[in-house]
């Protein structure tokens, strides 16, 4: 059985207190100029306006006399939402700079060091990608050198358990030494520099961490008292509406009250503050602009200049000697030398490459400068507002149920006749007409009607869909079985005009339809009566 040691024994230098250090340092408005205030604790959430588009606007002020830096958490999933739609509104400041953590792959952020992420898997991975780097080490055996190498071995622990150690072996001014890594109470890296690297890159790991948030940083300038307020648009679950009808027994008159259910699922606590619920159909994007990306080039050979090869010089035969070169040539002689090799394919190349190559193979103006911009339009909806008053408390998590309508509305129940829901009994319904002065979004209403009694009794649910102000719509909630309905329909065809010309015979024929309804009701009181009768496929206008 083997097990293996856990605990990363090495103690970096500055890795606490440089991470400490970082972070006051990236937020401290005091290391440039000393009349900087720090604004963090002062930024209050004071506004939210959730939309019915599934978003929801955010705002937040603070309170500052001197140039200031504020800082926000976001979530990881909302920095797109909160890059596109971050707003600063300060009349007598200017809005500086808005900074957050770049979301560049860890591959990016390795790049320039000397080691990659999986070196601070362990401090064994550490060491061994480090070899080389001067360390100074305290423990049981104490030393200061270049590692030189890092040694896995086995040794037996308590109850027989073979235990993974790492052996490290470190180059000192005396010569080499060893001492257990698991052993070890500390290991600092004495290049500054090093040590650096090693700070900033668990800083990125840590920012890198997944489902962990964002800061947000805001530097707003100014040197006068003033309120500062910063907003953006995130996503946000959608509100819904649901209603509640209350019928009179005059059947004149009815209560609607309108209620908005929410959900706070933001990550922070909504204390005091002004809410505020949208209607409508706002156009709405989504873009990653939290994503690194880099343009595609495109790629030119490089221009290499073609090698010459001069023929070597072999010699010319002057006039005197060639009748005696002619008498040599009838004498028997060996079989000449081949003659040398063609140039090689790549010297071939070389040269096309220093004549400019062909036409085919060099990338056109039309390639290089290829593609372009795309523009969009965005068209907001009309919206209905409803604000709150007073001010509203949700804790992170949580959801709500809050009034947003509660008038008095025309109402009337009837009796309306569809054949396609019940061949033979109608639906008890209400015209509703909206008197509110506003426009309701859609949503559920639970309908109760009061007796003369004052008593109250459920009678039913509807739907309702968007209802302008001053208009109407019909809210069937049940089935009237007191009401029966018999439906008569008759057909007529008559043939209304003739005509002959050219050969051709043109007729004209008139359709009637006629459908006659019988009700027959066990109400004494009675009720008005309407039915959904669809126009005939064969009708025209």
């Amino acid at each position: 059985m083997t097990a293996t040691r856990l605990g990363l024994p090495i103690i970096l230098a500055l890795t606490a207190a440089g991470l400490i250090a970082a972070a006051v340092w990236l937020w401290s408005p005091a290391r440039s100029a000393p009349s900087d205030q720090t604004a963090t604790d002062q930024l209050a959430l004071k506004r939210v306006m959730l939309s019915t588009g599934g978003v929801a606007y955010f705002e937040f002020e603070a309170r500052v006399d001197t140039d200031a830096v504020f800082s926000l958490p976001v979530r990881m999933d909302q920095a797109d939402d909160v890059l596109k739609s971050v707003v600063v509104f300060d009349t007598l400041g200017q809005a500086g700079t808005i900074q957050l953590p770049s979301r560049a792959p860890l591959s990016d952020i390795f790049r320039g060091l000397p080691f990659g992420p999986d070196a601070l898997q362990s401090s064994a991975a550490l060491l061994e990608a480090l070899r080389g780097a001067e360390i100074e080490v305290s423990g049981p055996a104490s030393a200061t050198g270049r590692v030189v190498a890092i040694d896995e071995e086995t040794a037996q622990g308590p109850d027989d358990l073979a235990i993974t150690r790492h052996r490290v072996s470190v180059m000192t001014a005396e010569g080499m030494r060893q001492f257990v890594l698991e052993d070890a109470v500390t290991i600092k890296f004495r290049d500054p520099l090093l040590q650096a690297q090693i700070d900033s890159a668990l800083k990125s790991l840590a920012e890198h961490r997944e489902g962990q948030s964002r800061t947000l940083t805001i530097r707003n300038v100014g040197n006068k008292s003033r309120i500062v307020t910063v907003g953006f648009v995130a996503s946000a679950p959608l509100w819904k509406a649901s209603y509640r009808l209350t019928t009179a027994p005059d059947n004149a008159k009815a209560w609607l009250q309108g209620w908005a259910v929410l959900e706070n699922v933001s990550g922070v606590d909504w204390d005091n503050v002004e809410l505020t619920v949208v209607t409508g159909n706002p156009v709405t994007f989504r873009q990653a602009l939290y994503q690194t990306y880099y343009v595609d080039r495109p790629e030119v050979p490089v221009e290499v200049l073609g090698r010459i090869l001069p023929r070597a010089d072999e010699g010319a035969i002057s006039a005197e000697e060639k009748p005696r070169r002619a008498a040599k040539a009838l004498a028997p002689r060996a079989v000449p030398a081949p003659p040398p090799p063609p140039p090689a394919p790549m010297m071939a190349a070389e040269s096309e490459a220093f004549a400019g190559g062909s036409a085919a193979d060099q990338p056109s103006f039309d390639q290089l400068t290829a593609g372009g911009a795309v523009s969009q339009t965005k068209e907001a909806a009309t919206q209905v507002r409803f604000t709150l008053p007073g001010k509203v408390t949700v804790r992170n998590g949580q959801s709500l149920s809050v009034a947003i309508i509660n008038a008095q509305v025309g109402a009337e129940t009837i009796s309306l006749f569809q054949p396609p829901t019940h061949p033979r009994h109608p639906l008890a319904t209400v015209r509703l007409v909206n008197d509110t002065g506003a426009s309701l979004p859609p949503g559920v209403v639970t309908l109760y009607e009061r007796d003369k009694a004052g008593l109250a009794s459920f009678v039913g649910d509807a739907r309702l869909s968007t209802l302008p102000k001053g208009e109407s719509r019909l809210l069937s909630f049940s089935l009237d079985q007191k009401i029966i309905v018999d439906a008569e329909r008759k057909f007529e065809q008559t043939v209304s005009k003739v005509s002959l010309a050219n050969g051709v015979l043109k007729a004209s024929a008139v359709d009637v339809e006629e459908t006659a309804y019988t009700l027959k009701s066990g109400d004494v009181r009675g009720s008005a009566c309407g039915r959904d009768h669809p126009r005939s496929s064969r009708c025209r206008r």
